[in-house]
């Protein structure tokens, strides 16, 4: 096991894995989400999370209208999106049915990841998280 995360997987344990990019909007959050196993929604109905999710934060590709010498913003950590922030908060499974209850458990606590170029954050894949909206300043 790592210390503040979940167990690693063995080989066997091991089914695949899932890659979403993101292009982050100045200014705009994400709301509260779980990942989800989206095939298999889509196929059976289940909703089934990932053991893990991570987040990669990589540098900020700028439109021309934005390049350093057509416009006065600089490429720095303006560019960056909001801080993500993990809820305590897992998606409501039965242990008897691929459903979710319909009550979730309200979350008390939050862990903040401030976006840094090259950061990579690794949580539980069963909790909610989101990205708090930000300005350009």
């Amino acid at each position: 096991e790592r210390e503040g995360g979940p167990p690693l997987l063995s080989a066997e344990e091991w089914s695949g894995c899932e890659l979403w990019v993101r292009r982050q909007v100045v200014g705009a959050g994400v709301t509260t989400h779980f990942d989800l196993d989206i095939a298999s929604k889509r196929r059976t109905g289940a909703l089934r999370v990932p053991h893990t999710s991570s987040i990669l934060y990589l540098p900020p590709v700028l439109p021309r209208s934005l390049q350093p010498e057509t416009c006065a913003l600089q490429p720095n950590s303006s560019f960056l999106p909001g801080p993500t922030y993990i809820l305590d908060q897992p998606l409501p499974l039965n242990a008897d049915s691929p459903r979710p209850r319909d009550v979730s458990p309200k979350p008390t606590q939050a862990l903040f990841v401030w976006p840094r170029v090259a950061r990579y954050a690794i949580f539980d894949g069963s909790l909610a998280h989101g990205v708090l909206p930000c300005d350009a300043e």
